[in-house]
């Protein structure tokens, strides 16, 4: 006989009733957290393929920052996860507003330090 994992699976997560009362709940379908699983495992694969190739030819300054040779994501990388444009969907914010307010920080700090 096979051995048997003690982790759930994805549909066996799906199926608890008490998860099925919390998706009804937020208005969230099966086939979106699907969709969201899929989508990280994805930008988790491309971030280690990414991480192999800055560490094989490191070229940004905060590769190496508190000796870890994982890189810093950047903002449009980040914006992309799928489970932060599934937070932002939640939250109602988008892509273009977080690009704002960071554009203003970056202005409010060069005029704060510029003297």
């Amino acid at each position: 006989m096979p051995p048997t994992s003690l982790e759930p699976t994805l549909e066996e997560i799906l199926a608890d009733p008490i998860i099925q009362l919390v998706m009804r709940r937020d208005n969230v379908v099966a086939d979106d957290v699907r969709r969201v699983i899929y989508d990280a495992r994805e930008a988790h694969r491309r971030r280690d393929l990414l991480a192999e190739r800055r560490h094989a030819s490191p070229n940004r300054l905060g590769d190496h920052i508190m000796g870890t040779t994982r890189p810093e994501l950047t903002l449009e990388e980040m914006l992309a996860d799928p489970i932060v444009q599934l937070v932002m969907r939640r939250d109602n914010i988008l892509a273009d507003d977080v690009r704002r307010v960071i554009h203003e920080a970056r202005q409010a700090h060069r005029i704060e330090n510029c003297c």
